[in-house]
């Protein structure tokens, strides 16, 4: 490894990673598993702190203001004149465009800036695609109430809206009427969203609503060739919000559908110009074919990175790493493909957690991995209603699709959270 990269002053061939979270936390154990060193750089504070369990692993820890460009690309500038600096990766979706900036200053092969922002910003996402003319939900751009009220049409409910530049579903809302309109856009614009302490921007998308299944896409670009490692079956909540409670690897959608998504997902990231490193793509099968929610250039969260690894034996942490460090490719796994899935679990009320019931009829289920509680004991629990409030989850992994998802159906009957009052 070290031979391909070169070194300085004899080191370790170093990649910066910028406020891991997410799936971003492997990153670091990867990079040490390849014989790189890995420099983490965080906030160290609050929301922004990386768990000791994960910085074990790292080479060096940066204290820096990650939400700040200059800050970042400053940090960056002082450990590359110390260390032999090959890539600069995000650890985080919001760091996408960050990391593609350190890298343009510090002369490391990067996205371009624009690229960067086209995917980590819906509104710009949904410019470039209808600049290529392929099938996307109409859409409005508001800042405001008012502007809303003058371009949404009012025939056209029901609509979807969103932030331009949240993650994790937070405050996508599927609004029926007006007030309800109305009511979503007042949350977005007069409310902070809580998450990575991050100053999100006033704006916001009226999307028509897109019915059908959906479906999340995985792979990666080497240039002029994209690799799809998995589509991923999505599980949500309820509407109106649309909370993400399970995910398989490897779903069951029949071939002509599957060459269908590709194809469509594909010329979507063309039209955006990725040229290198991992995609994340959310699409909704509907009446008129794959219509894209989303996309990002970023591994995919809720451990869907995890799963894809124990169905396919793909490593999209490693790829990610080879790609921004212009090493080759990793051989294809010898690995038979299976499937695997997460289910998130919720509690019914509120309260603070005191016990999990049923764990022991879990553990018996057909493909059962592990539980993991995501939520500490004492800690206050309640109705989901966003991507925090879920209270513990459980992967599994067979050789067939149909016993991992009757095993998570299964999941979500037999564990309850008792709590008391708060």
């Amino acid at each position: 490894m070290n031979a391909e990269l070169g070194s300085k002053q004899h080191e370790a061939p170093t990649i910066l990673i910028i406020e891991p979270s997410s799936a971003g936390p492997a990153l670091i154990s990867t990079a040490r598993r390849m014989n790189l060193s890995p420099v983490v750089l965080t906030h160290g504070q609050g929301a922004r702190t990386v768990p000791a369990r994960y910085l074990s692993d790292a080479h060096r820890v940066a204290i820096v203001d990650t939400n700040e460009a200059s800050e970042v690309i400053a940090a960056s500038r002082r450990l590359a004149a110390e260390m032999h600096v090959v890539a600069v990766l995000p650890g985080f979706e919001y760091y996408v465009p960050i990391a593609a900036r350190a890298a343009a200053a510090l002369g490391l092969p990067g996205l371009d800036p624009a690229v960067a922002d086209a995917f980590r910003f819906k509104d710009r996402m949904r410019a470039g695609l209808q600049r290529s003319g392929l099938a996307a939900p109409a859409h409005h751009r508001v800042e405001s109430v008012a502007e809303a009220e003058r371009v949404v049409p009012r025939d056209g409910f029901p609509y979807v809206v969103k932030p331009v530049d949240a993650s994790g579903s937070l405050n996508v809302t599927r609004v029926d009427d007006p007030r309800a309109l109305e009511a979503a856009l007042r949350r977005i614009f007069e409310h902070e969203i809580d998450d990575m302490d991050w100053r999100f921007s006033r704006a916001a998308l009226v999307e028509e609503y897109v019915p059908g299944p959906e479906l999340s896409v995985e792979g990666y670009v080497r240039g002029d060739r994209i690799t799809f490692v998995s589509l991923t079956e999505k599980l949500l909540g309820p509407e109106p919000g649309f909370v993400e409670m399970g995910h398989i690897v490897n779903a069951a959608v029949d071939p002509a559908t599957a060459a269908q998504v590709e194809d469509y997902v594909a010329r979507s990231i063309r039209a955006l110009g990725l040229p290198f490193g991992p995609f994340h793509a959310e699409l909704r099968l509907s009446p008129r074919g794959p219509m894209l929610m989303e996309i990002a250039a970023r591994l995919a969260g809720d451990r869907i990175c995890d799963l894809i690894l124990r169905a396919t034996g793909v490593d999209l942490y490693e790829e990610m790493i080879r790609a921004y460090a212009g090493l080759p490719e990793a051989p294809p796994p010898a690995t038979a493909r299976g499937a695997a899935g997460i289910r998130y679990l919720t509690a019914s009320g509120a309260g603070r957690l005191t016990a999990i019931t049923g764990v022991e009829m879990l553990e018996r289920l057909d493909g059962f991995v592990q539980l993991d509680l995501l939520v500490e004991p004492g800690r206050e629990i309640r109705d989901v209603s966003t991507v925090f409030d879920r209270v513990a989850c459980a992967i599994f992994a067979a050789d067939r699709y149909e016993t991992v998802k009757r095993s998570m159906d299964a999941a979500a009957r037999l564990v309850r959270f008792c709590g008391r009052a708060a």
